[in-house]
């Protein structure tokens, strides 16, 4: 169905291409699963089988599409697209507008969009949500319904760009299903781009491997995960979990692709319990989690008392009576389905929130006002933050004096010290030409320059491969054992479970439990690391 013959690609003003002599031929109805380090070009490649999208540069080599060469300006609608940022897609003020949008843009009749919008709103479970402002949707209702928005056009081929990078674990698996489901009653197509491999990996009919432009491996999940675990040991720990935990070259030769798949092994248990031991005996303690939490804090960061939150009068309200503090110096996780309230909470706190009903209080260090200068927010669209033309122009706004007292090669030195030196092949490229983890790692240096005392994360690895995940949960850490208090919001529960000191479930807009993270993630059956579920025998 579709063909890439020898593609490279340049975007304008890169130092290096992006793809590199890509041949890639996908059958009718597989599902492609492509994955590697941020950066590698897997969002650049999905791209290029996109017209409408395929960004500005030097191109070379074809790509077809049932035989046909696809030219730079066809229009085709049988191939949908799904992005990383859900916010770039939402075009209309209304979920139902947003389902008709591009059946009327094709001319399709008024009784057929109504029909179709119906049945599709059924199947995606938006219902509920039809009639709502896609403005108050949350991160991952824009990405259902985008996905929809998508489907509805009748596309046979589907290309995703880490479609679940803004779902809750719940949202995710069903997600999963969902695709499952189109390719088992209506022959789709799926190449989807991915850096949570846990739950998708052994699905995938085939994986490929990027890297740096290239494709370095391709074929089964077992197949590729043991050229991982073998030949490339920087990327297998995106590997799921139970691939790496129960991995034994001298005595397994197919690895496990799936939790399903290692619980049916007649020797789990026993596996279980040498895992158990060998995390032991290197953590010294049953490492359920990777960090060792449960740090106090003599006076608390932010204490909101009693707040309530609406966008508008006519909306019922996302924070209700909401009463909690966040322990000054320590990370705090914030988990909670898609729709409670994650997002507005941390707008609330930052005072960004347009607020046209609210109630109650909030105090930092005991204070009603804060030095918002101190106070920094990474949004879920990190590229609200991007105003100018270059990634270096980028990080010099605003700190243009620290930079200049810095001296020659501070840039450089600072972005190394925070682990996100890969920004520095790309400081004469446009912010938006960089891949979503990129972006991430961009935006977190622009708010670290300006020494923040409160840091609110949303999302932040989004996009983020598992390597920059660890720098970036290290980097959490130091800035938290030099007084920072970070407040993370996240659906990746690993991540939370490697660098938060507590963690607190938001459910229907109140907090209903805040412990310590070691505990939290120990004692819950879904909000729980892949670690945990694979060691419950």
């Amino acid at each position: 169905m579709i063909q890439v013959e020898n593609v490279s690609f340049t975007y304008a003003g890169a130092a290096r291409p992006s793809l590199s002599d890509i041949s890639l031929h996908v059958a009718p109805g597989q599902f492609v699963l492509l994955c590697g380090p941020t950066g590698c070009g897997k969002s650049t490649l999905l791209r290029m089988l996109k017209p409408e999208l395929t960004p500005a540069g030097e191109r070379s080599g074809r790509v077809l599409f049932n035989g046909n060469e696809i030219g730079a300006n066809d229009r085709l609608p049988k191939i949908g697209f799904v992005m990383q940022n859900p916010e770039q897609q939402v075009v209309t003020d209304r979920v139902w507008h947003e389902l008709a949008f591009g059946l009327e843009n094709l001319g399709v009749p008024s009784d057929v969009i109504r029909r179709r919008c119906a049945e599709i709103a059924a199947y995606f479970d938006l219902e509920k949500s039809f009639e709502k402002d896609t403005n108050a949707l949350s991160g991952g209702e824009k990405q259902q319904l985008v996905v929809a928005a998508t489907m509805i056009m009748g596309c046979k081929v589907l290309l995703l760009d880490e479609p679940t990078s803004q779902l809750d674990p719940i949202a995710a698996n069903r997600f999963f299903l969902w695709l499952e489901q189109l390719r088992r009653e209506f022959g789709i197509t799926i190449i989807m781009a991915e850096h949570h491999l846990e739950e998708i990996f052994g699905e995938a009919d085939r994986v490929v491997y990027m890297e740096r432009g290239r494709i370095r491996a391709q074929g089964t999940p077992a197949q590729v995960a043991w050229e991982m675990l073998t030949v490339r040991d920087a990327f297998a720990a995106a590997l799921p979990t139970v691939t790496r935990l129960f991995f034994d070259a001298k005595t397994r030769k197919t690895p496990f692709v799936s939790l399903r798949e290692a619980k049916g092994a007649p020797d789990y248990a026993q596996m279980v319990d040498e895992a158990k031991k060998t995390l032991t005996s290197a953590s010294g303690r049953d490492a359920f989690v990777s960090r060792e939490n449960g740090k106090r804090a003599e006076d608390p960061a932010v204490t909101l008392s009693d707040v309530v939150f609406a966008y508008d009068d006519r909306s019922p309200s996302i924070l209700n009576n909401l009463s909690f503090s966040i322990p000054a110096g320590a990370c705090t996780a914030i988990v909670g389905g898609n729709g409670s309230g994650k997002t507005t909470l941390l707008k609330v706190i930052a005072g960004l929130a347009t607020l046209k009903k609210r109630d109650g209080k909030v105090k930092f260090f005991g204070e009603k006002q804060a030095d918002r200068q101190r106070i920094s927010f990474l949004m879920q669209d990190v590229t609200t933050l991007f105003t100018e033309e270059t990634v270096y122009e980028e990080i010099v706004a605003g700190v243009k004096e620290k930079v200049e007292q810095g001296g020659e090669g501070f840039i450089e030195a600072f972005l190394k010290e925070q682990g996100f030196e890969a920004l520095t092949a790309h400081l004469s490229q446009h912010p938006y030409d960089l891949s979503g983890g990129e972006q991430q790692m961009l935006g977190l240096t622009k708010l670290l320059l300006r020494d923040p005392q409160i840091l609110l994360l949303d999302e932040p690895t989004k996009g983020m491969d598992a390597v920059a995940k660890e720098s970036l949960a290290k980097l959490i850490t130091e800035k938290t054992k030099s007084g920072v208090t970070v407040v993370l919001v996240t659906h990746d529960l690993d991540f939370a479970a490697l660098c938060a000191d507590y963690a607190a479930m938001l459910f229907r807009g109140e907090i209903l439990s805040m412990e310590r993270a070691d505990r939290f993630f120990a004692d819950n059956v879904f909000y729980t690391t892949h670690k945990n579920r694979a060691l419950n025998a």
